[in-house]
């Protein structure tokens, strides 16, 4: 039988950076690491972490459109859904929006997608 594993990476124009920073940093309480200028390590409190490439060339990475169409979406488990969907709305370049089911989506600077659970 297989599982998930806890950790996870994205890529992401460079241009969203200092938002995607104030994101996990700010708003979902993650602590970073950057080993280079163009990778940030962001490290949840249960010791899970996403990688974020910061890409340079715009060709190298979806647009936010093709990230919200064909990009896997993340669940993100916070212990206040309500809070943290009041501090991810008020986040530059965050989008909320509706799917087909109840839970909150929001797509984050660059184009990842995130759906907040309890």
């Amino acid at each position: 039988m297989a599982r998930f594993g806890s950790n996870m990476k994205m890529t992401v124009a460079a241009r969203y950076q200092e938002a995607t920073r104030k994101v996990y940093e700010g708003v979902l309480g993650c602590t970073r690491q950057s080993p280079n200028d163009t990778i940030d390590l962001f490290a949840f409190e249960d010791g899970a972490s996403i990688a974020v490439d910061y890409k340079h060339d715009d060709a190298e990475v979806l647009t936010p459109e093709q990230h919200k169409a064909m990009g896997t979406w993340i669940e993100i488990a916070v212990a206040d859904e309500e809070a943290a969907a009041t501090a991810l709305a008020a986040c530059e370049g965050v989008t909320a929006f509706e799917f087909v089911t109840e839970h909150r989506y929001f797509q984050l600077p660059g184009g990842q997608v995130v759906r907040l659970q309890r």
